[in-house]
């Protein structure tokens, strides 16, 4: 019968020597702290989050869509928190994906490439020649 051991690591922030099921997914070498100290580090984040919006009173202008949005729609994570609003967030978070062109009147240059960056999937609509089906 072989000899099963448990992998232990020192957690970076509580220093003590855990076993592989006290990091998450037991997977020792991708994480640095453990369950424990994960918890208590995103509770301390959220925590933050909640005073840093408790101050907060009235609207903010989207620096995306230059709308003025209310407190609950204000995008709250990730590189833009608190200055874009959550569904401009999910445009820059989906830009890389193919996309529709998002066109003024059907021409000219997709608005949401020229907000967030030109992309190589934007997906243009098919332009129609009228003297073709004549």
């Amino acid at each position: 019968m072989a000899d099963v051991t448990l992998a232990f690591k020192v957690c970076h922030t509580c220093k003590q020597n855990l076993p592989a099921s006290a990091y998450c997914k037991g997977n020792i070498a991708k994480y640095y702290k453990c369950k424990e100290c994960e918890r208590k580090r995103l509770a301390n984040y959220r925590k933050s989050l909640k005073e840093e919006m408790a101050g907060f009173e009235g609207s903010v202008i989207c620096l995306g869509c230059k709308e003025s949005i209310t407190k609950g729609k204000i995008n709250l994570m990730g590189r833009f928190a608190n200055v874009i609003c959550k569904s401009c967030y999910y445009k820059v978070k989906t830009h890389a994906r193919p996309h529709k062109a998002e066109l003024i009147n059907g021409i000219g240059e997709c608005t949401r490439c020229a907000m967030f960056g030109q992309s190589l999937n934007c997906i243009r609509p098919h332009s129609v020649d009228l003297d073709e089906f004549c």
